[in-house]
């Protein structure tokens, strides 16, 4: 039975763990997502942040005794295959960054040393002056968006993802009939 620090989700067949179900959208039963899917969901939010054991349930047809061994062993080589994934994912975007940073700021070096040259123009209008100048400055900045979108906030998801698969990681894992089933 199922305590608070549970995490169960209700499979028709094991294979429902890792492939898409076949979507039935009249049948009030039917999933729409695999099962790893949504344990990996519900594991980021705060009613499942302490979960100490995922249970898979399924109808008892499905269940021999290797079920939960070979259940455990997959869910592992997935968490594994999917943090070295996210590892790699990880440095791939702080390699970009930084070859985005170091660009961005050659182009804002130049751009700002233009915009501080054309400060210093006297032959042209002012509002001219001003259009050009200021143009510059902000497309040198604007150069500095890919880095800071690749150093900063493209990392957190993969972060984010990577706990979620540490917290399945240090779950038990077990598989259960149907209750009633």
């Amino acid at each position: 039975m199922s305590t608070g620090r549970d995490l169960v989700v209700s499979l028709r067949c094991v294979e429902e763990l890792f492939e898409p179900p076949e979507e039935q959208p009249f049948d009030p039963a039917t999933r729409f997502e695999r099962g790893i899917d949504e344990i990996l969901d519900r594991l980021g939010d705060r009613e499942h942040r302490d979960t100490a054991r995922v249970v898979v349930e399924l109808p008892p047809a499905q269940i021999h005794d290797s079920t939960t061994a070979t259940t455990r062993a997959a869910i592992g080589r997935y968490g594994s295959y999917r943090s070295a994934r996210c590892r790699k994912d990880l440095h791939s975007s702080r390699v970009r960054g930084l070859r985005a940073l170091r660009t961005g700021l050659v182009i804002l070096f130049v751009a700002l040393a233009l915009s501080t040259l054309i400060d210093e123009v006297d032959w042209l209008p002012d509002f001219l002056q001003r259009f050009f100048s200021e143009g510059i400055a902000i497309i040198g900045w604007v150069t500095l968006w890919n880095p800071v979108d690749a150093l900063l906030f493209a990392p957190i998801p993969i972060a984010r993802e990577r706990r979620r698969l540490e917290r399945l990681a240090r779950c038990d894992i077990d598989v259960v009939a149907h209750v009633g089933g």
